[in-house]
């Protein structure tokens, strides 16, 4: 008899953790009124996110959550407005779940709304996809690749494992990031990029505003109108520096290091690797 009970047990757990490993599948979809320059806050513990600017007047909010049944049952998401912000947030209904109930859990914002808004957005498991917005940015995850594109408005962008991708940006730029490459195209402000695992490929167009990049794990290339003004601080431990600009150098030492001016100088370009070569090169 009490055999029989053991084994009854040891069925019921087995189906209960079979039950639990099977895939689960939610959606989750909300519209909300919007102010155009408001503030979206999206706050997350896990999950990708992608944002479209558009010409909507409110904001559509769709959220896919795949994985373990028990994860995908007990991840909250919530949303409100608070005065001008819209805000959106994704726990775990546990503090501990994934220790709790081991397992998958995959889950993706896609949001789109008007394209006049700012932008405060912060998960820990996803990449971020942002383009057509018209506001500033205050982005970052710490598991995965960022991408802004045809964005207007100061963007600040941080990854602590993937890569960063920005174009045609108009405004300010700062990105950091700790585990990919770098590369911005069709810049129009002052750039601020570093990162401590790749290469750094970074072209502005327009006034010269200021550049300062950084690497400690490969090369850097920058892209500047021929007609910039700028004062040149460029020093590598791992490769040589190459000007394509005419430059009237103060200091030049072999290949290492190189300061001086282009066009009689101006705002910094500023440029450091210990793990590659520099370039600065010309475009019309």
């Amino acid at each position: 008899m009490k055999q029989s009970k053991a084994t009854i047990l040891i069925v019921i757990t087995l189906v209960l953790v079979a039950t639990n490993a099977i895939g689960s599948e939610r959606h989750f979809s909300k519209r909300l009124p919007a102010s155009t320059g408001g503030v979206l806050r999206l706050t997350s513990d896990l999950g990708s996110v992608t944002v479209r600017g558009t010409t909507s007047h409110d904001i559509a909010i769709e959220v896919t959550l795949n994985g373990t049944a028990k994860l995908v049952e007990d991840f909250d998401i919530q949303t409100g407005t608070n005065g001008s912000d819209t805000v959106i947030v994704g726990r775990y209904a546990a503090k501990d779940a994934l220790l709790l109930h081991p397992g998958i859990l995959d889950v993706e914002y896609i949001i789109s709304m008007p394209a006049q808004y700012n932008l405060i957005i912060k998960t820990s498991g996803g990449s971020l996809s942002l383009s057509g917005m018209q506001g500033s940015t205050a982005a970052s995850t710490t598991g995965g690749n960022v991408s802004i594109e045809d964005m207007v408005g100061p963007q600040e962008v941080k990854t602590s494992g993937g890569w960063i991708s920005a174009k045609n940006i108009i405004g300010d730029l700062f990105g950091t990031t700790t585990g990919g490459k770098i590369t911005a195209e069709a810049i129009i402000g002052a750039v601020t990029l570093a990162t401590t695992g790749g290469s750094v490929n970074v072209g502005v167009t327009g006034e010269f505003k200021g550049l300062s990049a950084r690497t400690s794990g490969g090369d850097i290339v920058i892209t500047i109108p021929k007609s910039a003004s700028a004062t040149v601080d460029a020093s590598t431990s791992g490769g040589g520096i190459s000007c394509e600009l005419p430059i009237m150098t103060t200091v030049r030492s072999k290949d290492k290091t190189m300061q001086g001016t282009i066009n009689g100088g101006g705002l910094t370009l500023f440029a450091r690797t210990t793990g590659g070569s520099i370039s600065i090169r010309a475009s019309e």
